[in-house]
């Protein structure tokens, strides 16, 4: 059989599966069971694979179709263009995240100090890390998946740490010091619509979903205990849930920080973002 059969084959099973993105994943799991870049694969379209490859596709698929995540099945995905390891217990990383560490990036004042909060696999405190080597950070999680890909991610990143914190505990957040930014992803699903969310979404950990009631119980927590740990010019980065921007805004203002919110490419106002005055 050949790379051309082999990917038709694929594409054409996640087809009949209703997989979403059979043609995309199907070149995903094509490339990843020949171990070469896309690019590489379509200039090898007349080669011939092995069995071991075909039972390696036929593998991946089997898995997919029961609706797991594609980033399960290879145990990595990339993010901000750096590959991050990843695994059932852990959320995966989601494009819309990238404005997130844009503003970041922006935003941290040379040698400045953040803490990334319900940092799941750290993506966000990597992205960060690798373009501002300046910049000192915390990576912070309560659960020990999260923490363990959090290692594994940010291991060649020397100047993040990776620690265990209870974002909704008052007590931990003394020992943060003084910081520059908190970043800051919780998960922001409303308890009462987490039923209601798509199949290959519900593998993923509820811990990482669910927000509480409106969604909104970490921002809670994250701003009434972390605002105390901020410097005099500090900055709140929160990522924002569907129509939840202007209650995320509404919390800032309330403990005195001017705000502004930001569009993901899809419209939806998906960055909140608060400066101490």
């Amino acid at each position: 059989m050949t790379v051309q059969v082999l990917r038709k084959k694929t594409k054409q099973t996640l087809i009949e599966y209703l997989v979403e993105d059979a043609d995309i994943i199907g070149d995903i799991v094509t490339a990843s069971v020949l171990d070469v870049s896309r690019s590489d694969m379509l200039l090898a379209l007349q080669n011939e694979v092995t069995a071991q490859q075909t039972k390696a596709a036929y593998d991946i698929v089997q898995k997919l179709m029961t609706g797991m995540p594609i980033q399960y099945v290879l145990g990595e995905c990339y993010f901000y263009g750096l590959p991050i390891k990843i695994g059932k217990g852990c959320f995966i990383p989601r494009s819309d995240t990238e404005l997130l560490v844009n503003n970041a990036i922006k935003r941290l004042l040379n040698g400045g100090k953040f803490a990334d909060i319900c940092s799941g696999s750290g993506c966000i405190s990597k992205a960060v890390a690798t373009h501002r080597p300046d910049v000192k950070g915390i990576a912070l999680d309560y659960y020990p998946k999260p923490l363990e890909y959090s290692a594994i991610n940010l291991s060649d990143c020397s100047n993040v740490e990776v620690k265990h914190f209870d974002a909704l505990d008052e007590a931990e957040y003394k020992a943060l010091g003084i910081l520059d930014m908190i970043i800051c992803n919780p998960p922001y699903i409303p308890t009462e619509d987490i039923i209601f969310l798509d199949t290959n979404v519900q593998f993923e950990p509820e811990t990482a979903l669910d927000g509480g009631e409106g969604g909104l119980k970490f921002y809670k927590a994250v701003i009434e205990y972390g605002s105390k740990r901020l410097n005099e010019n500090g900055i709140f980065l929160f990522e924002a849930g569907i129509k939840q921007a202007d209650d995320v805004e509404a919390l800032l203002q309330e403990k005195g920080f001017i705000t502004e919110s930001m569009k993901d490419l899809g419209g939806i106002l998906r960055v909140v973002i608060g400066t101490r005055q």
